[in-house]
């Protein structure tokens, strides 16, 4: 069974997860490992290791459930109020805390998390690897929760309610002729210069926001570029996250040997997004795409 399939049939699995449970079956899941994660019932008690899980647990109605979170994990607000285990790195993550707030289910990130997820093995203890890298393993992930939290109506909620803004954005730009579509460069690091490349979800979300990602064509999520090539590529608009280093504006940009001849540095289209909705792969992205397409085509989207 694809990915894909499974989390359609996941999600209607969990649609009767109560009933399920009534008749003492256990509830599954596949993870961003495609690791099969069991439990004996909806996990009451969750540590949240990841803020794009974090969000997506209080999104889909299971914020009831978060037992912990980390120091990195600021939205919404009543995550605040959750005890904190440190910070996004194993080596910050105090196991010992972690521990003493007795979990039945701890939500990880990817290869940040690898030591953690050992000793996590090495203790028996339930966890779940959120680490998608698209729009669409966002909402497989977000259907494999509502499954282990007992939340599966408000994780269907969520998915419609992402597919409904993903679609309004996309409907919007969808007259804009190949020819007159935003060439975008996004800038994830200034030293070296990093951008992102066709595996990563910003380049999908550049693409649902109706613009080209001028390196469109790297194998690679995030690579490393030339400043003299994303120059030659003359992009209209350059964009990056509000985390970014200081120093991202047009004027800024034009201090950049070479930069100056660039298109979007020339009409002063250089611009910071706010960073948890097109960085977090949760329930806010359908907000990142419609920040990415506002920058783009303001006229569409005033």
């Amino acid at each position: 069974m694809s990915r894909s399939t499974h989390g359609v049939a996941i999600l209607l699995a969990g649609l009767t997860c109560l009933a399920s449970v009534a008749w003492g079956q256990t509830l599954s899941a596949r993870d961003s490992l495609e690791r099969t994660v069991t439990l004996s019932g909806p996990a009451r008690r969750v540590v949240s290791l990841n803020p794009s899980a974090t969000e997506s647990l209080f999104g889909i109605g299971a914020g009831d459930r978060v037992a912990g979170v980390t120091s990195y994990c600021t939205w919404p607000a009543e995550a605040a109020r959750v005890p904190r285990v440190g910070g996004y790195t194993s080596e910050s993550i105090s196991l010992e805390r972690l521990l003493t707030l007795k979990p039945d289910l701890v939500v990880t990130g990817g290869p940040v998390h690898v030591s953690l997820r050992k000793s996590l093995d090495s203790l028996g203890i339930s966890y779940y690897v959120f680490e998608p890298s698209s729009v669409e393993q966002t909402l497989e992930c977000l259907a494999d929760l509502g499954v282990l939290t007992g939340t599966a109506e408000g994780a269907a909620r969520s998915i419609a309610g992402l597919r409904r803004d993903l679609a309004e954005v996309t409907a919007r730009v969808a007259s804009i002729p190949a020819a007159s579509r935003v060439r975008v460069f996004w800038e994830v690091y200034n030293e070296p210069l990093m951008t992102c490349g066709a595996p990563s979800f910003l380049h999908e979300l550049i693409t649902q926001a109706g613009g080209i990602n001028v390196f469109a064509e790297m194998t690679q999520p995030w690579a490393i570029v030339s400043p003299e090539e994303a120059v030659r590529r003359a992009p209209q608009v350059i964009l990056a996250a509000d985390d970014h280093a200081p120093g991202f504006t047009a004027g800024d940009l034009a201090r950049r040997p070479g930069w100056g001849t660039v298109p979007a540095v020339r009409t002063g289209r250089v611009y910071m997004l706010p960073a948890d909705p097109v960085n977090r792969t949760g329930p806010r992205l359908g907000e990142g795409v419609r920040s990415i397409a506002r920058a783009l085509y303001p006229e569409l989207f005033p």
